[in-house]
């Protein structure tokens, strides 16, 4: 597989000249994931990633994301050797949707306001004890 971003860096700072780019030093070093375990490491840590660097705003952005990774890494023969069914990669589906959802929603804001005195906010009662 291809380090995208970096690769994709080297390419603009080539002004879109491929031949001026070895494509062999953006290549993830090792042999693809030869188990089910190893491939989810893989997909768990490409998700997170473009989640991160891409901030999708929906639920259908981030499902479209994590497809569009599943998809590229097939593309690529990497789940050659894992033995993962479709069955199997619509759960990772589901599953990465739902955790990265959780880790990447949108948070309020909160507000700037002034948090009174907590020991003057105590009955009186229980200023004494």
């Amino acid at each position: 597989m291809i380090t995208r971003y970096q690769y994709n860096q080297a390419l603009e700072a080539a002004n879109g000249d491929a031949s001026k780019v070895d494509i062999e030093k953006f290549r993830y070093p090792g042999p693809p994931p030869a188990s089910r375990e190893t491939a989810l490491l893989m997909l768990a840590d490409a998700c997170e990633a473009r989640a991160r660097a891409e901030g999708p705003e929906t639920d259908d952005d981030l499902r479209a994301l994590v497809r569009n990774v599943i998809d590229t890494v097939q593309k690529f023969n990497q789940l050659d050797n894992t033995m993962l069914t479709l069955r199997d990669l619509n759960s990772i589906t589901d599953s990465f949707v739902t955790t990265l959802r959780g880790t990447y929603h949108p948070r309020i804001q909160y507000p700037n306001a002034q948090v009174p005195d907590q020991v003057s906010t105590v009955p009186t009662e229980k200023k004494e004890k």
